[in-house]
């Protein structure tokens, strides 16, 4: 591209662009899950780290949840499931469900379900959970 006037060089990056766009589309469509793989490897690993020391539940979409944090500090926000809020704000700026949040779905997920003793079918058991109770999709 070098040696290009402006406007073909313009015209150049919106085709691949375009290009790219069409691939990563067709990869979506061909994709089983409703989830990306690299962020379901990224919510079991929050969940792998989480200190929970209460779970309030206020009603069937709101909880207050009890963390402790790296310093041994208790933190305490509220989760709204329907409306994909809690009042620590990550939720609503990232998409991706915050560490109360997912300790509330966990928290539900395990007062209803007998846990699996292997690894690979709690994953799936999590993402089963994650997608039944706040519908998320983010492709």
């Amino acid at each position: 591209m070098k040696g290009l006037l402006i406007h073909e060089l313009v015209d150049g990056i919106r085709e691949m662009v375009m290009q790219k766009r069409y691939l990563r589309r067709n990869f979506g469509k061909a994709m089983a899950d409703e989830i990306l793989p690299n962020v379901i490897k990224e919510l079991n690993l929050i969940t792998n780290n989480l200190k929970v020391v209460k779970v309030a539940i206020s009603d069937e979409d709101f909880a207050e949840v009890t963390l402790l944090d790296d310093w041994n500090n208790t933190k305490r926000h509220t989760v709204d499931l329907m409306n994909h809020k809690c009042s620590c704000r990550a939720w609503q700026v990232t998409g991706k469900p915050c560490w109360y949040a997912l300790t509330w779905i966990l928290t539900m997920c395990m007062n209803t379900i007998q846990l699996p003793s292997s690894e690979q079918l709690m994953q799936m058991l999590f993402l089963q959970c994650l997608i039944s109770l706040i519908g998320l999709k983010l492709i």
